[in-house]
């Protein structure tokens, strides 16, 4: 299952976007978050007239990336083991935005939980 969780920032607008794998048996009502921030600052300015480039390959694409992977592995071993009496918690997988404008989309999915 996915979801966009949208909201504003500032004047923007930016979205969480957010894959559950469900749980079975008595442990479905019990959540792990797992979470990841997938914008980055592009540059920065050191003086008016010259920037940094800052790539965004560890912060945070390396962190996004682990997010997805394990997204795919968890729901591909749900998926095998359908159909079979297992315990098991309840999955969700939280890419947040407008982590780079003050942890926005962590700060909204807290106060907002899905």
């Amino acid at each position: 299952t996915d979801y966009f969780q949208i909201f504003t920032s500032g004047v923007d607008t930016s979205q969480n976007v957010v894959g559950v794998v469900p749980g079975e048996g008595r442990l479905a009502g019990q959540w792990i978050v797992i979470g990841a921030h997938y914008d980055a600052v592009g540059f920065r300015w050191i003086t008016p007239d010259s920037a940094e480039v800052n790539n965004g390959a560890d912060d945070n694409a390396s962190g996004t990336s682990l997010l997805l992977e394990l997204a795919r592995g968890w729901a591909a071993r749900a998926a095998a083991h359908a159909g079979f009496e297992v315990e098991r918690r309840s999955l969700m997988f939280q890419a947040f935005g407008a982590e780079e404008e003050g942890l926005i989309g962590s700060n909204y999915f807290c106060s907002h939980p899905l």
